[in-house]
């Protein structure tokens, strides 16, 4: 009996020794994965963060955010010893700062380990790897606590603005952080920093949401409805009067202008009109009709409401 609890220990010390060289194989390996993001044009240059999220005959797929490589063409990838090779823009989607860049197999880089965001919790503890400021800062990690998991916010771009669900942390990062891989206690990856709102709070956007984005993107399948038109809120009495409306509405979407064989100029409807539901949802504003529209695909039908000045009216349009 002794002898057999002898064989014992020696096995669950092995298989503990072999655990621990195991994790701390992945933390190490965890530094091979991010990178650091250079955008340069004659005048400028713009950085950020991204990791590999998939190695696949001979190319990496780098994702990161969209604002670190807008407006650029010449973009580079640095791994954790600066060494750098050019990257190719892949897709990108402005509506969720999201973008997939690819590069040769040559930095001698690691996929990432994905988790589950829907897994995540409030007080979760979490590190942040990213470059933040310039590439003196490489792979800089800082630590963390989770605030707030699916917290919706509204984000600016030069698109307009987007309604996101996000995870908010404590983790104090800095500009060149966008696109940094939000790591949980076992080095996965739960979702990707993209905006700072403070020195004490930043966003991340989870994982899932950011896979399933960038799956899109690969494949080229991420296309969005687009119902044809120059809208506004019913409160932007500046664009109202530049464009000659008036309305007596304290909520919805104004039609600006309506392209010809659009969407919206099949199914009859003109400069002024103002939507007050999309598919039975009561709209309020621009972001709110956006994020409704982008939950359908092109193709779908959904019935819409509108006043054409103070007269309802109901509509079938298909996207």
């Amino acid at each position: 009996m002794k002898k057999i609890l002898g064989y014992i220990g020696i096995i669950i010390l092995i298989l503990g020794s072999l655990i621990t060289v195991l994790i701390l194989n992945k933390k190490d390996n965890i530094y091979n994965s991010v990178v650091y993001i250079e955008s340069i044009d004659e005048t400028t240059i713009r950085s950020g963060s991204g990791f590999v999220y998939k190695i696949e005959d001979g190319i990496n797929y780098v994702v990161t955010s969209y604002h670190v490589i807008e407006g650029y063409t010449d973009v580079y990838v640095y791994n954790n010893e600066k060494e750098k090779v050019k990257a190719d823009i892949l897709n990108y989607d402005e509506y969720t700062d999201i973008a997939v860049l690819t590069i040769k197999d040559v930095l001698k880089l690691k996929e990432i380990s994905i988790g589950n965001s829907d897994k995540v919790n409030v007080n979760d503890k979490i590190y942040v790897i990213g470059t933040p400021l310039d590439i003196s800062n490489i792979n800089t990690k800082v630590a963390g606590t989770i605030l707030s998991v699916n917290k919706k916010i509204t984000i600016e771009t030069t698109h307009g603005s987007s309604n996101l669900n996000v995870i908010e942390v404590n983790a104090k990062v800095d500009d060149g952080n966008s696109g940094s891989p939000l790591l949980n206690s076992i080095n996965e990856v739960i979702g990707m920093m993209f905006i700072k709102e403070n020195d004490e709070v930043s966003y991340a956007l989870p994982i899932n949401f950011v896979m399933d984005i960038a799956e899109k993107l690969e494949s080229k399948e991420l296309n969005r409805p687009n119902l044809g038109a120059v809208m506004c809120n019913t409160t932007n009495t500046d664009l109202l009067n530049e464009y000659g409306i008036n309305t007596n509405h304290d909520y919805g979407v104004v039609l600006l202008e309506v392209n010809s064989l659009s969407v919206l100029d099949n199914a009859k409807l003109q400069k002024g009109d103002v939507i007050t539901k999309f598919d039975n949802k009561k709209i309020t504003n621009v972001n709110q009709l956006r994020e409704e529209l982008y939950k359908n695909k092109i193709g779908d039908k959904i019935e819409i409401e509108y006043y054409r000045d103070v007269t309802p009216h109901k509509v079938i349009i298909e996207l």
